[in-house]
C-alpha cells in the first residue's frame, strides 16, 4: 500500500511532498490522501488541520552574475577601476563566488561602503541589496 505525506519546514510550510510504501510517524510528516504537488509552498494549519496558502517565497541568495548585473554599467566601471583595496578584495571574493548571500554582513558591508565612498549612488545600496519575493 502507499502512503503519501507532505514535509513541513520549522515554521509548517510545505517543502516536499513524497510516496512511501510504508506509515511514517513524524511531527514534520503529515499524511494526504493523494500525491499532489499543488500543495507545496502552502502552509499547514496544525489546528485545524488545513493547507493554506503560505507565505511569499523570500529569495536570498542569487548567482554572482545576477548580483553584478544589479550595479549599473557605470558603477561596474567605477567598482572595476577603483584603487580601493577594500573594493579589490570585494571583487575578487565576487569572482570566486557562485552564489551570493544578501543577508551576508560582508556583502551588505561592502555594498554600503560603495555606496559612502561615492563609488555607487545614493540609495542604491538598498536597491541593490534587496530580497527580492516571489
Amino acid at each position: 500500500m502507499e502512503h503519501f505525506y507532505v514535509q513541513l519546514d520549522n515554521d509548517d510550510v510545505v517543502v516536499g511532498v513524497s510516496q512511501l510504501s510504508e506509515e511514517v510517524e513524524a511531527d514534520h510528516m503529515i499524511p494526504i490522501p493523494d500525491y499532489d504537488v499543488g500543495l507545496l509552498r502552502k502552509k499547514y494549519n496544525r489546528v485545524s488541520q488545513a493547507f493554506e496558502v503560505g507565505p511569499p517565497r523570500t529569495i536570498k541568495k542569487i548567482s554572482a552574475r545576477e548580483f553584478w548585473k544589479r550595479f549599473t554599467a557605470d558603477e561596474r566601471e567605477s567598482l572595476s577601476s577603483s584603487p580601493s583595496g577594500k573594493v579589490k578584495r570585494f571583487l575578487e571574493d565576487l569572482r570566486i563566488m557562485k552564489e551570493v548571500d544578501l543577508k551576508d554582513g560582508e556583502i551588505m558591508a561592502d555594498v554600503h561602503a560603495a555606496e559612502s565612498s561615492g563609488i555607487i549612488g545614493v540609495g542604491r545600496a538598498a536597491e541593490i541589496l534587496i530580497i527580492e519575493q516571489s
